[in-house]
């Protein structure tokens, strides 16, 4: 396999002194140096800058190198012939040169710098070159020619009559052209022009064909007024040579600068191909392609590049293929006999490299181990950079002369650089604006990206052709699947493949792309140890509670609050790095502290945010160099403690002999959390196995929990109540609850036989009173005839109330005859009287009397009246309740063992009778406690006075024998 030889031209001049460069990367290689290149070079190159100025001019000679025209171009020519011929010479004749090929047409001609109409015969027929005057002239009869100018007729008459000897007169336009000229477009065999033969017939005669020569035959007829000065300058606007297109198998007019490219690769003069291999047309039919893309430059679609240029017969082929690679912002080579071309779009990467494809470590037959060397090259010096571009074109809205168009500014890359590095670029194959535009975009997007490596590669390279685009990944210098475009391949004289790769992206090509001072292709994925980024942390990352306590060695408890943030992958950082986590309470004062950990850590853990305070966090990373920016700030309820207590182990409610309710809760297997803070008991009326604690009424008020056990009170009131405890920790969670139903007795009132609390619904008998609210309000008497008549007089809802309501409680059976007494707690607005009637059965009463008075029967009914004084001119009650004292006798039956008892006393497992000492007329009330730990329950079945009160014992829903029970009887 040949060696492939590395590149030597580029296709587009970025120092101010050249019109063109010689090379294959397009501007992102360093400038051609005038000291690289021999003065023969050097000349050559500066004839051909000049014959692509001089486009416009007619030169005469004999003697001149013929033109290669490509694409549309105006251009004059050789003048090859002139002549006079007339009495006074009056006549000149001239044939000028279009192109040394035949062309595909000639569009326009132009004498100097004005474009000018011919007729059939070649007659120019636009002034200054038609000269025009007016003639008069006459016909026989009433009607004028058709060339008569209005207004200028006039016919003779006779007596005001026409007749037969009637003469019209009138005036016309005479044209006379004073230049002709006729195109020859140099087809094969194409005949001498017979005029000229006939003008000069000992000059030119008919071998005088200029065969395979496209020209132009020019005539001009003396006159001062057309030629005021001198000749005019013949130009033409030509389509050029038919190119073979190998996509379609034709050869017709193109504007591809790829087709014309393989044109220039095949002409005899030039690139000399007889003909090109299939790789070689399958690379210019993919640059073609991405010729003919359809852009919208903002004057409709047309091709992306489009190409016209004048290649001088003499000029050394690369200077035309640099130009065409130019025009469509590519790259171009010629290597190992082989024709590389690449326009300038986007190709998808073909091969994939990783370091097991790299040969830098060679070990020989002896053991023996040597390394070959890698060549990276990541920046551009300043003198090479450039952020503003301004082309010069053959611009063809401008009459195809050459003109600059607007610079392309990089704004960025102004404020990058600090100045503007203005460079001129002539761009002779390109003649449309916008294109040039693009063209010079693309360029400085490329050389913003020069990042270029040279590796030695093992046979799996050998695939890679120049300007394909690869991948390449090697992690240690952040290279993960990069993407690079083969600028060179050779061979090494160890037989391995060199290749010299050139970093690229997709944005470089895309139209009208924005320009970013650091390029598109990062030189690495290697993080910058001066750029280095916050930690990532959300609010999922933060957290509080239970599991984070931290128990002190005095056995205080201290809450942490957990800052967790992402895997830190940046080497700067895990090596030497910090992360430092700030915290603050929200209020006035935003007072930050700081925790520092390794990134490597991945947490941290903050100590002394207080139990239920909202702070807001922080963090940022810190190396040697850089400190990055702070996250964004995250707020944080701190939570010193989630997981509920562990319930009580024990829990037992005794009433006392005096009445007293006493509360028993404990820890005795299960330590006590050591952030608990009390005990919360709760109850409930009647029988309820799974009570709603939000339901349940407290025992403490809101602010207390009892932390000492056993607990007092004188609630609740006698009845039947279900009791819940559950244990609290600082932070407010609260337990499963401990539950447990019995009866009570009457609370510690001395001898209280009875007690009836006051009831918020009123179920007794109202008279006179309405309901308002939880109070009983006097019922008023107005009508709409009493209202007051203005708004001042009415002080009051209530207008003209009941003077002496009354409220009659519900009569109370008290079971059996007692001798008693009643107390009363009434509270009013008004006069209060209390009123007490007493009997047998519920039905027969006594008449009211004095509710004070010593009373004996088994029926009470207490009655409240309210009358209304002069600070209080509306009766209200409020709230009323009364207790009736009696002798009872009561007796409490402990530590009783269920499962030891007989006879009557004893029915069924966890099915008994209380063995009773004394003998009542009336159990007016009997409770069971049990002393076991366990769900247990219990249940008073009658309260027989003969055979004792029955009770049942479950434990989790089963009827069992609790260990030990206390009973307690209360009756007449």
């Amino acid at each position: 396999m040949p060696q492939f030889i590395t590149l030597a031209a580029f296709a587009l001049e970025i120092t101010v002194t050249k019109l063109l460069v010689t090379a294959a990367f397009f501007v992102a290689s360093t400038a051609y140096s005038s000291a690289q290149a021999s003065k023969a070079k050097r000349k050559a190159r500066d004839q051909y800058n000049a014959s692509q100025v001089d486009r416009l001019i007619n030169v005469p000679g004999t003697v001149v190198p013929r033109e290669l025209v490509l694409g549309r171009v105006r251009k004059g020519g050789h003048v090859f012939f002139r002549g006079s011929i007339g009495a006074n010479k009056e006549k000149f004749v001239m044939l000028v040169v279009l192109a040394a090929h035949e062309i595909d047409g000639v569009e326009q001609i132009w004498l100097n710098d004005v474009p000018v109409t011919l007729d059939g015969s070649g007659y120019v027929q636009t002034a200054p070159y038609l000269l025009s005057r007016r003639e008069s002239g006459s016909v026989a009869g009433a009607v004028a020619p058709p060339e008569a100018i209005p207004g200028t007729i006039f016919t003779s008459t006779d007596g005001g009559e026409v007749s037969s000897g009637t003469t019209t007169t009138y005036q016309y336009i005479v044209n006379t052209p004073k230049a002709r000229i006729r195109a020859y477009l140099g087809a094969p065999g194409q005949v001498a022009d017979a005029q000229v033969i006939a003008d000069f017939p000992s000059l030119w005669t008919a071998a005088h064909r200029a065969d395979g020569i496209a020209y132009l035959v020019c005539e001009f007829w003396y006159d001062e007024t057309a030629f005021p000065s001198s000749l005019p300058t013949v130009t033409a606007t030509i389509r050029g040579a038919r190119c073979f297109d190998p996509r379609t198998g034709l050869t017709a007019f193109t504007e591809n600068p790829a087709i014309q490219q393989r044109h220039v690769l095949t002409h005899p003069y030039f690139g000399k191909r007889s003909t090109l291999s299939a790789d070689e047309d399958a690379r210019i039919v993919a640059a073609a392609n991405a010729c003919d893309i359809l852009h919208n430059y903002g004057e409709g679609p047309v091709a992306m590049y489009r190409a016209s240029l004048v290649l001088p017969f003499g000029s050394a082929a690369r200077d035309g293929l640099d130009d065409l690679a130019q025009a469509m912002a590519g790259q171009w080579a010629y290597a190992a006999g082989q024709f590389f071309t690449r326009a300038g779009a986007y190709t998808a990467p073909v091969l994939a490299f990783t370091e097991a494809d790299l040969a830098v470590v060679q070990r020989s037959a002896d053991g023996s181990v040597s390394q070959q060397g890698i060549g990276i090259s990541t920046h551009r010096a300043r003198a090479d950079k450039f952020n503003v571009v301004t082309p010069r074109i053959f611009d063809a809205a401008q009459d195809y002369k050459q003109v600059p168009v607007s610079p392309v500014k990089a704004t960025a890359l102004i404020a990058a650089d600090g100045a503007e590095l203005v460079q001129e670029i002539d761009m002779p194959a390109v003649f449309y604006a916008q294109q040039a535009q693009h063209v010079a975009g693309v360029s400085m997007r490329d050389a913003r990206d020069p990042l270029t490596v040279v590796l030695p590669f093992k046979m799996s390279a050998y695939r890679a052709e120049l300007f394909d685009t690869v991948t390449l990944t090697i992690p240690r210098y952040g290279w993960a699947a990069k993407e690079f475009i083969v600028t060179s391949r050779q061979w090494t004289l160890e037989g391995l493949i060199q290749l010299t790769l050139k970093e690229t992206a997709a944005a470089i090509y895309q139209p009208d792309a924005a320009f970013v001072a650091t390029g598109y292709a990062d030189n690495t994925a290697l993080t910058r140890p001066w750029d280095i980024q916050p930690p990532t942390i959300t609010e999922g990352d933060i957290s509080s509670g239970t599991d984070l306590l931290l128990r002190q060695s005095d056995g205080t408890i201290v809450t942490r609050v957990q800052v967790r943030w992402a895997p830190i992958t940046d080497e700067t950082l895990r090596f030497g790095g910090t992360v430092e986590v700030q915290w603050a309470r929200i209020d006035s004062t935003l007072s930050w502290q700081t925790v520092r950990a390794s990134p490597a850590d991945e947490q941290v853990r903050i100590v002394g945010a207080p139990d239920g305070a909202r702070i807001v966090i922080r963090a940022r990373t810190r190396n040697t160099l850089a400190v990055s920016d702070w996250t964004l700030q995250l707020p944080h309820d701190v939570v010193g403690k989630t997981e509920p207590p562990p319930p009580f182990d024990t829990f037992l409610v005794l009433a006392q002999p005096d009445g007293t309710r006493q509360y028993n809760f404990a820890y005795t297997t299960t330590p006590r959390p050591p952030d608990w803070e009390g005990a919360e008991i709760r109850y409930i009326t009647g029988s309820v196995p799974s009570p709603t604690w939000e339901a349940m009424t407290p025992l403490q008020d809101d602010n207390t929990f009892y932390t000492a056990s056993p607990v007092e009170t004188n609630s609740p009131i006698r009845g039947e109540w279900t009791f819940a405890c559950r244990s609290r920790d600082t932070t407010g969670n609260l337990s499963a609850a401990r539950v447990i139903t019995l009866n009570l007795g009457d609370r510690r009132l001395g001898a209280a036989f009875a007690e009836v609390d006051n009831d918020p619904a009123w179920p007794g008998t109202r008279t006179g009173f309405v309901l308002a609210g939880s109070f009983l309000e006097a019922l008023g008497s107005g009508t709409w005839a009493t209202i007051p008549a203005t708004w001042d007089a009415w002080n009051s809802w209530v207008t003209s109330p009941a003077a002496s309501p009354s409220y009659t409680f519900p009569a109370l059976d008290l079971l059996a005859t007692t001798s008693g007494q009643m107390d009363t707690t009434i509270d009013a607005l008004g006069t209060v009287l209390v009123e007490l009637r007493t009997g047998p059965d519920g039905t027969t009463w006594s008449a009211w009397g004095d509710a004070s008075a010593p009373f004996t029967a088994r029926w009470v009914q207490v009655r409240v009246t309210v009358t209304a004084t002069g600070g209080e001119p509306i009766p209200v009650l409020r709230s009323a309740s009364y207790i009736v004292s009696a002798e009872t006798k009561s007796e409490y039956i402990n530590d009783i063992v269920p499962a030891a008892l007989t006879g009557l006393y004893r029915i069924g497992t966890g099915d008994v009778r209380a063995p009773l000492a004394k003998t009542y007329t009336l159990i007016r009330f009997a409770t069971a406690i049990i002393q076991a730990s366990g769900d247990w329950t219990v249940t008073r079945i009658d309260k027989d006075t003969t055979t004792g009160p029955r009770f049942q014992f479950r434990n989790a829903g089963t009827l069992a024998d609790p260990g030990l029970v206390d009973f307690y009887i209360e009756g007449i």
